[in-house]
């Protein structure tokens, strides 16, 4: 659902790669590239993320929603993120919900 979402115009000259690596209801890893205006998703683990996020399904799909705020269920611990924070933080203006 996230590329459905993507804001090519927010996006500016970003070229990242997020990994995803979803548990609890629905356990995968996937990840999104994002460059030259565009997301593609990819549903297996990439080469080489810059930013990996560990998260129960659930509570990254009520974020992506908008029903909780990511920065505190990051605060409280509910996922997990390596690599890039400032990408982490970029995610709320690359995705409109």
């Amino acid at each position: 659902m996230m590329p459905l979402g993507f804001n090519p115009s927010t996006a500016g000259d970003l070229k990242a790669v997020y990994q995803f690596e979803m548990s609890g209801s629905e356990n995968f890893v996937a990840h999104l590239a994002i460059g030259a205006g565009a997301c593609a998703y990819h549903e297996e683990p990439a080469e080489k993320a810059d930013v990996v996020i560990e998260t129960p399904a659930d509570v990254w799909l009520k974020i992506f929603r908008g029903e909780l705020d990511g920065q505190k269920e990051f605060m409280a611990g509910h996922y997990k993120v390596e690599g890039d924070l400032t990408l982490r933080m970029k995610l709320k203006s690359l995705f409109s919900r």
